[in-house]
């Protein structure tokens, strides 16, 4: 996937690793894996003079793992799977409490060119962030492509160091994940301070659970990809979730249509602050920066779908204090329930009128969710988690 956390965190920020010229759009089903492709040349412009600018400023901060590119369009057809494959809400809660039980099985695979194997510093850290279980192998010739992205992203590096004469830190290994859910989800979660909501994909349904309480996450639009992008923090700050949307069966539409009034008169007016309701899987909101600014300035469209009378039109926002968020609802009671109506063959859900007048809004998306969340450890090494899920109801006990 590709790739907010760029966009937020002091440098808990995802989006840096998105905009910072290899996007990381990796899905990994069994042992299928899609060549990597070309990057867009706004975002190499972009991530050379951000990054260049951000070192100047902390120059102790900054640690990129690998990253690899590869198209949205491949990576959507990587996650067509019937197996319940899906991201950790609150990743690092979950896994010390459940990681070892038998309702989830989490399994972590490190690859590493051959030539490379993991040092003890970088073994301890691994298995220190994610203790349940880790196994290690090298990159097949199959999978080039990930040490190619290695050597794509060190050959950065090493052009970066003679920019600025300071020396980078690399890691060689990537990470990814495959978690199977076998349980009911919803256990983690505060009952009193959720609500049930429903994910439509082509052949099934998702339901999560969904936090009623205020927080942020934010969305941008990659017209290389083809795709939207939301980004969710985690509750422990060091990790973050993004999703990779395509743009014509996200859920936008219904966005759209149903701003609250008072933020569309924001933005036509100031154009400065955009507040939506939504509601959004329970993650907790951390430190934000606003990166929109570095990124007009750099001359990068960073669009987002505001008019409700035409949900596709794109606003475009100066480059000069603009600032997105999402917000999720927080007046949505408890005993509050989301219905649905059989039309023949679909299942349409409609919003509760509570929700409707709080701007709330249902996503039906038919298409597969992406996830990709990285670890900001120590400054020895930054593990990358990969995965993605479809077809999955996380509400179903075995």
């Amino acid at each position: 996937m590709a790739l907010n956390e760029h966009l937020k965190y002091q440098w808990k920020n995802f989006i840096t690793l998105l905009l910072l010229n290899i996007l990381a759009l990796v899905a990994v089903n069994d042992s299928l894996i899609v060549k990597a492709s070309g990057v867009s040349k706004s975002f190499e412009k972009f991530a050379e003079e951000f990054f260049y600018g951000e070192m100047q400023k902390n120059p102790d901060k900054f640690i990129f793992a690998p990253f690899v590119v590869q198209t949205f369009e491949d990576m959507i057809g990587l996650a067509f799977s019937d197996k319940p494959i899906q991201p950790d809400e609150e990743f690092s809660q979950i896994i010390k409490h459940i990681g070892g039980g038998d309702g989830v099985s989490i399994n972590f695979t490190v690859y590493s060119p051959e030539e490379h194997d993991l040092d003890s510093d970088k073994l301890a850290l691994i298995r220190q962030n994610f203790p349940t279980f880790t196994t290690f192998a090298h990159i097949s010739s199959s999978q080039s492509w990930i040490a190619d992205a290695i050597k794509a992203h060190k050959n950065m590096l090493e052009s970066l160091e003679k920019i600025t004469g300071i020396r980078q830190k690399v890691s060689d290994k990537l990470m990814t994940s495959r978690t199977k859910v076998i349980t009911d989800w919803q256990s983690p979660f505060d009952q009193t301070n959720t609500k049930p909501g429903k994910f439509k994909t082509e052949t099934n349904e998702i339901i999560l659970p969904f936090m009623q309480q205020e927080s942020t996450c934010r969305m941008s639009i990659n017209d290389d990809l083809k795709a939207k992008i939301v980004e969710m923090p985690l509750k422990d700050e060091n990790f973050n979730v993004w999703f990779f949307l395509p743009n014509d069966q996200d859920g936008m539409k219904d966005l759209g249509e149903k701003l609250k009034a008072e933020s569309l008169k924001n933005i036509d007016s100031a154009m400065i602050e955009q507040v939506v309701g939504i509601r959004l899987p329970k993650f907790k909101d951390s430190t934000e920066i606003n990166l929109d600014e570095e990124i007009t300035k750099a001359g990068i469209q960073y669009p987002l779908e505001v008019n409700s009378e035409n949900p596709g039109a794109i606003i475009e926002r100066p480059a000069i204090n603009i600032r997105t968020d999402l917000t999720m609802c927080e007046s949505l009671a408890s005993k509050d329930t989301v219905e649905t109506i059989d039309i023949g063959e679909a299942v349409v859900d409609e919003v509760s009128p509570i929700c409707n007048m709080d701007g709330c809004v249902e996503f039906n998306a038919a298409h597969p969710f992406i996830y990709h969340v990285v670890h900001k450890g120590n400054d020895k090494i930054v593990p990358i988690v990969m995965g993605y899920f479809k077809n999955v109801n996380i509400n179903k006990s075995a």
